[in-house]
C-alpha cells in the first residue's frame, strides 16, 4: 500500500502490489515503497554514511576543473532518509552514479574516477566501502534487474 510519511505519500509507479516484496523484487520492480521502508529501518546515519562512502558528498575527483558537485540534503529528517533512498532529495552526477555502480560490483572498493588510461593492475588506491560478500550479492541482484526489470 502507499506509504504516508508526514504530509507526503510514497507510492510505486507500476501500481502498488497487493503483497510484500522481497529484496530482489524490490530492485526488479524499482519499488519506492519497499526502498523507503528499508531506508527507514537503516536510519539516517547508515544511509548518509553509505552515500558518503560512495563519494556522493563531494565533487568527483576527475582531471577537469569543471566538475559538478552533488545537491546534498542539509537536514536528514525521516522523510529525507526515505526519499533519498530511491533518488529524490539528492542529486549526483552521472559520473558519481557510474562510480557507485563500479564500487558495488568490483568487490566493494571505491576508487577515484579518472579520465586517463590506466595500465592493467595499476588502478589508483581505493577504500573499502562494501564487503566482498555484499559486492557479490549486489552483482547477483543487479543481474536480476537486467534480466527481469
Amino acid at each position: 500500500a502507499p506509504l504516508k510519511v508526514g504530509g507526503f505519500t510514497i507510492h510505486d509507479e507500476r501500481g502498488d502490489p497487493k503483497r510484500w516484496l522481497n529484496i530482489p523484487e524490490t530492485l526488479i520492480y524499482s519499488s519506492n515503497v519497499a526502498t523507503a521502508r528499508i531506508a527507514d529501518e537503516l536510519g539516517k546515519d547508515k544511509l548518509s554514511a553509505m552515500f558518503t562512502g560512495m563519494g556522493f558528498g563531494e565533487r568527483p575527483s576527475i582531471e577537469l576543473r569543471e566538475r559538478a558537485g552533488p545537491i546534498w540534503p542539509r537536514y536528514w529528517g525521516r522523510t529525507t532518509v526515505m526519499t533519498t533512498a530511491y533518488g529524490h532529495g539528492i542529486a549526483v552526477t552521472p559520473l558519481h552514479l557510474a562510480n557507485a555502480y563500479a564500487t558495488m560490483v568490483n568487490g566493494g572498493i571505491w576508487r577515484p574516477t579518472t579520465l586517463l588510461k590506466v595500465a592493467p593492475g595499476q588502478a589508483p588506491a581505493g577504500r573499502r566501502v562494501l564487503s566482498e560478500q555484499t559486492s557479490a550479492r549486489m552483482r547477483q541482484l543487479l543481474r536480476l534487474v537486467c534480466l527481469y526489470g
